[in-house]
C-alpha cells in the first residue's frame, strides 16, 4: 500500500511539472482555472506611473496579461512607467523560453508637446548571466519585445542589455498584424556567446542571432525570467494620456 502511495505521489508531482498537449511536453498550457503557483510567481506591478487596470488571469485555456496606465498632467516631459509581470518559479535554471503569444492590444495616445515617446511592450525574457562583477546592475538581460508599430501592426525585436539598459544592442525580426498568434523562441547560446531568437507566424519561422562580448561565466545576481506587459505613458498638461497593452500566452516550454 505504501509503495502505491509513493508511486501515486511521484506521478502527481510529475503531472504538475509538465503539461502534455498534442504529444508534446510543455511547462504550462494554462488548462486549469487558475494560474499555477508551483510554476509562476506574481509580484505587484512595478510602476512609477498610475496603473488603472491590471489583469492576470487564465481565460479560455490561455494566460491573459493586460495593463492600462496614465501619464501625469503637471508636465510636458517624461513618462510614467508600469509593468505587469509573471515570473517563472524556477528562473535560475532556464536557458531558453518558447511561448505562443497573441498581441491583443498595443495602443497609446500621444502628446505633441512631449519629446519623450510612449510605448507598449509585450515581452518574454529575463536575466541570464552576470558580466563578472556580481553586482545586479551587471546582470545581462535578453528580451524578445513585441511592440506597437502602428494601430494594427506590431514589431518584434531581440534586445540584449546590461547596466540597467545603459549598454544595449538590438536587432529587428519582422512586423506582424495585431491579433496574429505568434510563436516566440529565445535561447541563451552560451557556447557561442550569443542569444538566438525566432518568431514563427503561419508556420514560417524567422530567426536572428545577437552575439555579445560580455564575460558570461557568472550566474545572474538577480535571476529572473518573465512574461510581461510594459508601458511608457507620456506626461501632458493639455490632456490625460493613456497606454494599454494586452497579450495572450499559451504553450510555454523551457530549455528546448
Amino acid at each position: 500500500m505504501r509503495q502505491r502511495l509513493v508511486l501515486l505521489f511521484i506521478l502527481m508531482t510529475l503531472g504538475t511539472s509538465f503539461a502534455q498537449r498534442d504529444g508534446k511536453s510543455y511547462y504550462d498550457t494554462f488548462e486549469g482555472k487558475w494560474i499555477n503557483p508551483n510554476k509562476w510567481v506574481a509580484t505587484f506591478p512595478q510602476a512609477w506611473g498610475n496603473p488603472l487596470e491590471i489583469v492576470r488571469e487564465v481565460r479560455g485555456g490561455q494566460l491573459r496579461l493586460a495593463l492600462r496606465n496614465t501619464g501625469n498632467s503637471d508636465s510636458d516631459s517624461g513618462i510614467q512607467w508600469a509593468e505587469n509581470e509573471l515570473y517563472f518559479s524556477n528562473q535560475s535554471r532556464i536557458f531558453s523560453i518558447t511561448t505562443d503569444l497573441t498581441p491583443r492590444n498595443a495602443s497609446t495616445t500621444t502628446c505633441p508637446a512631449n519629446p519623450d515617446g510612449p510605448a507598449v511592450h509585450l515581452t518574454v525574457g529575463g536575466s541570464f548571466f552576470n558580466s563578472g562583477t556580481g553586482d545586479p546592475q551587471q546582470d545581462v538581460v535578453a528580451v524578445l519585445v513585441v511592440g506597437d508599430a502602428s494601430p494594427k501592426t506590431v514589431g518584434v525585436n531581440l534586445w540584449v542589455a546590461t547596466d540597467y539598459g545603459a549598454t544595449s544592442q538590438s536587432i529587428g525580426i519582422d512586423y506582424y498584424p495585431l491579433g496574429q498568434r505568434l510563436t516566440l523562441y529565445l535561447k541563451w547560446d552560451k557556447a557561442n556567446h550569443q542569444f538566438i531568437a525566432s518568431v514563427t507566424a503561419n508556420g514560417v519561422p524567422t530567426q536572428v542571432s545577437l552575439p555579445y562580448a560580455f564575460a558570461d561565466t557568472m550566474p545572474p545576481a538577480s535571476p529572473s525570467k518573465t512574461l510581461a506587459v510594459e508601458l511608457q505613458t507620456q506626461n501632458c498638461t493639455a490632456t490625460k494620456m493613456y497606454s494599454y497593452g494586452e497579450a495572450l500566452f499559451d504553450n510555454v516550454s523551457i530549455n528546448q
